[in-house]
């Protein structure tokens, strides 16, 4: 990273510049916070969201690498469902990738009490984040979800 510090320096730009063009293409919803009311109905709502996107996306999933054995995100085993209650982490992140263009969201459960946090990022052009967001928040709405 210090390499990188000097290289900047000495051909009179910096990180931010470098980063502009990234900047311009990539946006991020920030972390949306909703309160469910009980933990069984957050976990119903986060397989319902799976069931309605996972034919178009890709599932990753949080589980222990074989390799490593170490929690990992790892891309879903083939054929494998979505099963929150039964997962030891059941974080959902879908993404969907199109060349140098996409989106992915991130569905995750609060590790102390009824609330579910998303997190929305796309980049590259396509559907715009505001609408991608939007969609999700009216659907976790309508599954008993209120924005906090």
């Amino acid at each position: 990273m210090l390499g990188l510090v000097c290289e900047f320096k000495s051909s009179g730009s910096s990180l931010f510049e470098a980063l502009s063009d990234w900047r311009e293409r990539y946006h991020w919803s920030g972390e949306l916070n909703f309160d469910m009311p009980d933990r069984a109905s957050l976990l119903a709502a986060m397989k319902t969201i799976c069931g309605r996107y996972e034919g178009a996306m890709a599932r990753d999933e949080i589980r222990i690498d074989p390799e490593l054995g170490l929690l990992r995100c790892l891309r879903s085993v083939s054929g494998s469902e979505y099963e929150p209650s039964t997962m030891a982490a059941p974080d959902l992140k879908l993404v969907s990738e199109d060349g140098d263009r996409g989106w992915w969201f991130v569905l995750r459960p609060s590790g102390n009490e009824p609330k579910l946090r998303l997190n929305v990022e796309t980049w590259g052009g396509g559907v715009p984040l505001e609408k991608r967001t939007q969609k999700l928040l009216s659907e976790l709405i309508e599954l008993g979800a209120m924005p906090s």
